[in-house]
């Protein structure tokens, strides 16, 4: 299996061959910490940016499954896993305010 690329502005997220391999690249245009954001949605127990609310929902039990397990528990295969979003095309700004 190639690994996947991206194109301008695009992100992407594919399974690999081997279990829990995830790859995932972005395309000319996109920042990396943009598809890391992606895939930590995918992949995290809890999209909680402060650290000490995460920490305390850890200690209380109170972390949910991360969307890809919770998907694999709904019956969905994760090996099919392929996401892909690309970014919004700016439209020209003719100098109408």
């Amino acid at each position: 299996m190639s690994h996947p690329s991206a194109a301008p502005g695009q992100l992407k997220i594919k399974h690999g061959k081997r279990e829990g391999d995830l790859f995932f690249c972005h395309g000319p245009g996109t920042a990396k910490a943009d598809v890391h954001l992606l895939l930590g949605a995918l992949t995290e127990r809890v999209c909680e940016p402060d650290f000490g609310a995460r920490y305390r929902m850890e200690l209380d039990g109170q972390m949910a499954d991360s969307i890809l397990a919770q998907l694999e528990a709904r019956g969905y295969d994760p090996t099919t896993l392929e996401i892909s979003i690309r970014k919004k095309e700016e439209v020209p700004d003719h100098g109408h305010s």
